[in-house]
């Protein structure tokens, strides 16, 4: 066992054992669960539970955000739909049309089935997708809502060509992400609750301490640790880019690319991160400065705009 090894595991399982002896397993949704030690979402225990928790939060991510009117008589896109919760909510709030789309085929066919059930003013409609490729033709859409998935496109220099070719002249695209350096970036939080692992150590070590912290008798699984009969997965740990389904990208990258793409940004904010005083202080500061703002920034959001 390499040290670095050891020394990942062993800060991961005092954090872990600590949360976990104490977690609370029921969801709130009007309990701000950002502040909460990390890993520790009571909704990730249920996936009913999770699914509230998604519609609600992707809710909150638009309406902090943007404004409703911003919306009103736009052809939309929801990329990176999931199962549709967000496009149902647009649907509510006066958009000429809203489409869905997603690498998934059984989260559509969810959404679909969704939509069916509920009485919307407009009925969305949703399609699979593929890595490098949006099915819509050119010039379809006047918004594009790309909100909690920006760190999952592995393809994205291919997608935000795509982004441009399926908007009309001055079509915009919000945005809402958690850049790869935040502390939390590698999407591990259950097993490695510590902040800049990514940073800190190699996606082999990470990949070992994640693999023992899962198979220790102290860890309570979340509901995609287990399979329909309610037991363990038997699961593969590699790295942060396959286990947390990531693809580190930076701040920096994406507006480069943005450029590239003759994409201009109306807008942008940086949400530090929370929890003391004087961490928020920091951070707050941080998200200022070209450099530190990977490492301290907890949320981006972005207004673009075609040219």
């Amino acid at each position: 066992m390499h040290l670095g090894e050891e020394m990942c595991f062993r800060a991961a399982k005092y954090l872990v054992t600590r949360r976990d002896k104490t977690i609370q397993r029921t969801f709130e949704p009007s309990v701000d669960h950002s502040r909460r030690v990390a890993g520790a979402n009571p909704a990730t225990f249920d996936r009913a539970a999770y699914k509230n928790w998604r519609q609600s939060e992707l809710t909150r991510q638009f309406d902090q955000n943007f404004t409703r009117e911003s919306v009103r008589g736009k052809r939309v896109l929801d990329f990176g739909c999931g199962r549709g919760e967000l496009s149902m909510y647009m649907a509510t709030l006066g958009v000429a049309s809203i489409d869905g789309v997603d690498l998934t085929e059984s989260d559509i066919s969810s959404a679909r089935m969704l939509a069916q059930d509920e009485k919307l003013p407009v009925a969305p409609t949703f399609a699979v997708g593929s890595s490098d490729a949006i099915p819509f033709p050119d010039g379809k859409f006047d918004l594009i809502l790309c909100f909690d998935v920006l760190e999952h496109v592995m393809s994205i220099e291919v997608i935000i060509k795509e982004w441009r070719r399926i908007l009309a002249k001055g079509g915009r695209i919000y945005i809402w992400w958690q850049p790869y350096f935040h502390p939390y970036g590698h999407h591990l939080t259950a097993y490695i609750p510590l902040p800049w692992a990514h940073v800190l150590f190699s996606p082999k070590t990470i990949g070992v301490a994640c693999k023992r912290i899962f198979d220790m008798p102290d860890y309570v699984p979340r509901y995609w640790d287990l399979d329909e009969h309610g037991n363990k997965k038997n699961k593969v740990f590699t790295g942060t880019r396959d286990m947390g389904g990531v693809n580190c990208l930076t701040i920096a990258k994406f507006e480069r690319l943005c450029k590239q793409n003759d994409l201009r940004i109306v807008k942008r904010l940086g949400h530090h991160l929370s929890g003391q005083a004087l961490v928020e202080t920091v951070s707050a500061i941080g998200t200022r400065l070209p450099f530190l703002r990977e490492f301290l920034t907890a949320i981006m959001i972005y207004e673009i705009e075609t040219r």
